[in-house]
């Protein structure tokens, strides 16, 4: 069984596939998108073409919180390092760090301005159309085939709701 942890870290061999709107993150087994909002678009195993994102829910990479409201991202920017959030209603800028290994990348968020504007960062939920085993105090599901799961490494960062 392959193991899949999302953000904080995300583990995949990456091959960047940039362009205006959306990025691609590949290995040769899997692939995530994510779209110029922010939002991831699809976690595809790339041998049997399975789609393991849940259609008709919406999947923010990364989301904030501020007086008890959750703001998703309004637009999403992106350069061969980098993902460049934007949340229009708290005028809330995010810079998160993409940093590729030998067969891992790590997604890292760096930057928050204005910090006082939020509260909470979210990191997905990231819903998935697995439902074999769901782990929800870790924050993974499997199946025979995959495990996606997240890791909160702070007091302040929550891993979905």
């Amino acid at each position: 069984m392959r193991k899949i942890l999302l953000p904080l870290f995300f583990t995949f061999f990456v091959i960047l596939n940039f362009n205006a709107q959306d990025i691609r993150y590949e290995t040769s087994e899997f692939i995530v998108g994510l779209n110029g909002k922010g939002f991831i678009t699809n976690l595809t195993e790339k041998k049997n073409g399975i789609e393991y994102l849940a259609e008709c829910q919406p999947a923010p990479l990364l989301s904030i919180q501020n007086k008890h409201s959750v703001e998703h991202p309004s637009t999403a920017r992106f350069n061969e390092d980098k993902i460049f959030l934007h949340f229009a209603k708290n005028n809330v800028q995010i810079s998160i760090s993409v940093v590729q290994k030998y067969n891992y990348i790590t997604f890292e968020l760096t930057e928050l301005t204005p910090r006082e504007a939020v509260d909470l960062i979210i990191w997905g939920p990231y819903p998935t159309k697995i439902k074999e085993t769901i782990g929800e105090c870790v924050g993974v599901v499997r199946n025979k085939v995959f495990a996606i799961g997240i890791q909160a490494l702070n007091v302040k960062t929550l891993g979905g709701y």
